[in-house]
């Protein structure tokens, strides 16, 4: 079989071979391991340098590195922001310790290129396994990668928080999208003494999205609960309240000018009297 018939039946084996899956992280690390050694995260492999651009090779142990120097499981770059899988299809350890690496090099979370969604899967679960808090430290490079099914393969119990973090961070096809929606609303509203939760299903049920609720403090999807509106309305009491001290402002304006006008015209009346005291004055024998 010719190589053009190779690639053409089988292109996604192809793909791989040609461009091999491979991590980056997220964002910028936050530190950078100088004096790498594999053997502190896994004593059964071992690392060689490529001392023509600083990357280091990383080798199951038993295999014969001067051999077949090419048949790596992993490659870490210099700038310890590349990890690159090797030609040869990555195992479970393979995986597990990919991640082992991300983290001791200061990843906060890592992006996957190059990958099939069933290769994100099995990243994903290698992730989840070493850490449960890790589900989501391995991100697809194009949204919507997964289905609800798949992620359920992963972990089976999906928390309230799983659902949200998979729809805040795109993760989920499109065409699942509603059914996360009406599992995160069953779920929220499974436990009745929660107001709250009942206030944030209500509010997602009628169209608001994660990003939004996830700013509304608890007393707010209460209030959204009882209203269905996030906007405060005045109540007859608020507004009668209001409408008095209104009333009460005028009278005492109307009562300000009255005591003002009386005044000027008092004082005008005293300016009138004194020119006729004055000639009185005059006028009067001595």
């Amino acid at each position: 079989m010719t190589l053009g018939k190779i690639k053409k039946r089988f292109p996604s084996f192809i793909h791989t071979l040609e461009k091999p899956p491979s991590l980056h992280p997220k964002h910028k690390p936050q530190r950078k391991v100088l004096d790498f050694q594999i053997e502190q995260i896994n004593k059964y492999y071992k690392q060689h340098k490529n001392n023509k651009n600083g990357d280091i090779l990383i080798y199951f142990g038993k295999k014969n590195v001067e051999a077949r120097p090419y048949n790596y499981n992993l490659k870490l770059s210099q700038n310890r922001d590349l990890i690159r899988f090797g030609p040869s299809t990555p195992n479970h350890h393979d995986l597990s310790l990919s991640i082992g690496i991300a983290l001791q090099n200061g990843w906060q979370s890592a992006t996957l290129t190059n990958s099939s969604p069933e290769f994100l899967k099995k990243m994903m679960k290698a992730a989840y396994t070493k850490d449960p808090k890790l589900l989501f430290f391995v991100k697809p490079e194009t949204p919507h990668a997964l289905s609800l099914i798949d992620l359920k393969e992963i972990k089976d119990n999906l928390t309230v928080d799983d659902l949200k973090t998979a729809l805040k961070n795109r993760l989920i096809k499109e065409k699942d999208i509603k059914m996360v929606h009406l599992e995160l609303i069953t779920k929220l509203t499974s436990n009745s003494d929660n107001i709250s939760d009942q206030g944030y299903a209500l509010a997602l049920e009628n169209g608001f999205n994660i990003e939004v609720l996830d700013t509304k403090t608890p007393e707010e999807l209460i209030f959204y609960g009882i209203h269905q509106t996030f906007i405060h309305q005045p109540t007859d009491t608020t507004q009668r309240s209001r409408s008095s001290l209104e009333s009460s402002s005028e009278e005492k304006n109307k009562v300000l000018l009255d005591i003002q006008e009386q005044l000027a015209n008092d004082t005008h009346l005293q300016k009138q009297n004194r020119p006729n005291r004055a000639i009185d004055s005059k006028l009067r024998p001595s």
